[in-house]
């Protein structure tokens, strides 16, 4: 028997076929073009702040360092997508909970989210924010990089708050780094490559792609040999 494997996000055979058990001397890999105009799917990184481990910390520096992420976020909606719908990735709940309550009346946006203390459940925000009543809409979560399908103006541009790493405090997540560095990064990659694609649904659909999280330096220096082709292409740095 043979088996065909399709994604946009396999990055690397060998790592790949380890994951599924399988050999990769009996496996072909084949990548090719995406079918959709790179000027309708640009994904742009601005620096801004590291979201990694202190980003919260009660110090003076932090401070200035969290309101410029701030005032970043509130232009990109103010004055890039005013009229238009889109998704902050926020990579964490803790993350999601400071910009809901940082961004709530500063941008022209309604704000959902499905943080604990809302009452709401994912796929009851999911459904909310895509329907279409003429407001523009921003959704703040953690866990939408996949399962939600912002086709035509549903969405028109994603930011990413902060690099999605798996969750360290998670035993095995953990474990499974010590085993493998390459497969922690390429999680991170693939969650980043899905999300983008969360607001590009077809040929003749377009969105904007913000990362501002500066730990995608580090990231994208070290693993940029696993993105595919077609995603670089469309990729600028600010």
């Amino acid at each position: 028997d043979k088996f065909l494997f399709m994604s946009s996000t396999i990055l690397d055979k060998d790592s790949y076929c380890s994951d599924l058990g399988i050999n990769p001397d009996e496996t072909a890999f084949i990548s090719i073009p995406s079918e959709f105009p790179v000027d309708n799917r640009p994904v742009i990184y601005m620096p801004i702040i590291k979201m990694t481990y202190g980003w919260d910390a009660d110090t003076p520096i932090q401070r200035a360092e969290r309101k410029k992420m701030i005032e970043r976020l509130s232009k990109i909606c103010k004055e890039v997508h005013p009229d238009e719908s889109g998704v902050i990735h926020a990579g964490s709940f803790q993350v999601a909970k400071w910009l809901v309550q940082e961004l709530s009346g500063k941008v022209p946006h309604q704000i959902m989210h499905h943080n604990p203390e809302s009452g709401y459940t994912r796929d009851q925000v999911i459904n909310d924010f895509q329907i279409d009543d003429g407001i523009p809409k921003l959704l703040i979560s953690p866990s939408v990089t996949e399962g939600l399908d912002l086709k035509g103006d549903k969405g028109r541009f994603a930011v990413f708050a902060k690099v999605p790493y798996p969750y360290l405090g998670d035993a095995w997540v953990k474990k499974r780094m010590s085993l493998s560095n390459t497969w922690y990064m390429i999680q991170a990659l693939i969650a980043i490559i899905q999300g983008a694609g969360r607001v590009v649904r077809s040929p003749d659909d377009w969105g904007n792609v913000y990362i501002l999280d500066t730990a995608w330096d580090n990231l994208y220096r070290r693993a940029k040999y696993l993105i595919p082709k077609w995603w670089r292409e469309a990729y600028t740095e600010m």
